[in-house]
């Protein structure tokens, strides 16, 4: 028998709102349930508790690498997504899809991705780590997306495009067909 994962979120600023309860709503329609523990914000440890989920704020320092411990990555500012996955590097990472996330059976994804509700990733798109599709963001066929890109609600990246790590794609951003890119880039 599995053990329940313990779930400590990254972050307690306004993306986590979203993923707080984008992640609730999976744990409502997941046999296997979570436990969530709490928050890791080194800059929110004054405030002993977060007023909107009322978890526990936690210092990185408190945390402790053990097998049933999963974390989120709940920040959308690229240049702290960045020093988080490499400061959190041997923990392990929860994906989180939302219940009205479509991802088609050929398409694949590393850890640590967030599909947020009415992300449609479609064909054989291949998603790397770290990834966040928010809110009717898309990805299609043959596209291949790295590491670590954040896509704001409603962008779409067409086919066959190539997305290197670290992008931050903007509110109703859009990729056409055979678009490629590379890394550290502002899109929208």
């Amino acid at each position: 028998q599995q053990k329940m994962k313990k779930i400590f979120f990254i972050g307690s600023g306004g993306h986590f709102k979203d993923v707080f309860c984008w992640y609730i709503d999976q744990l409502k329609h997941q046999k296997n349930h979570s436990e969530i523990k709490g928050i890791i914000d080194d800059n929110k440890t004054d405030l002993k508790f977060d007023s909107f989920s009322k978890l526990k704020i936690y210092k990185s320092e408190d945390l402790k690498v053990v097998k049933d411990v999963y974390l989120i990555l709940a920040i959308g500012h690229m240049e702290i997504r960045k020093k988080i996955i490499n400061q959190f590097s041997k923990y392990k990472f929860e994906t989180c899809i939302h219940p009205r996330a479509i991802i088609s059976e050929n398409c694949s994804y590393k850890k640590g991705n967030i599909f947020g509700p009415n992300s449609i990733i479609t064909g054989d798109a291949k998603i790397g780590n770290f990834n966040n599709f928010s809110q009717n963001s898309t990805a299609t066929h043959d596209c291949i997306i790295g590491d670590n890109n954040f896509f704001s609600p409603s962008s779409s990246i067409m086919g066959n495009c190539g997305i290197g790590n670290n992008n931050f794609f903007g509110v109703s951003s859009n990729m056409i067909p055979g678009v490629k890119i590379g890394d550290d880039n502002i899109v929208g």
